[in-house]
């Protein structure tokens, strides 16, 4: 039996869940990078905007029809992994 490894059509379950995910992430970070911004923690607020960027970004493409994880796993990874990382550093 031969498996797939790679394919270039993805699921449309996977291109809608990601597109409701870009947009609740959107939704519920932009408040969190202007306090970041209007508080003076420059950093912080514009990782989580830059996050905020690479979510539009990806809800775009998902729009058109298109997934592509590398903006998840070389992006809103560690875009998100290191703003966390400077919240706790920075606000205990």
């Amino acid at each position: 039996m031969k498996q797939i490894l790679y394919t270039k059509v993805q699921p449309d379950f996977i291109v809608k869940s990601t597109l409701g995910v870009a947009f609740v992430t959107i939704f519920l970070l932009t408040p969190f990078s202007v306090n970041n911004i209007v508080k003076g923690r420059y950093l912080l607020g514009g990782l989580v905007a830059v996050a905020i960027l690479l979510c539009a970004v990806n809800a775009y493409l998902c729009y058109r029809g298109r997934y592509i994880r590398s903006i998840n796993l070389f992006g809103i990874s560690p875009v998100i992994t290191i703003a966390i990382a400077i919240a706790i550093l920075k606000l205990g």
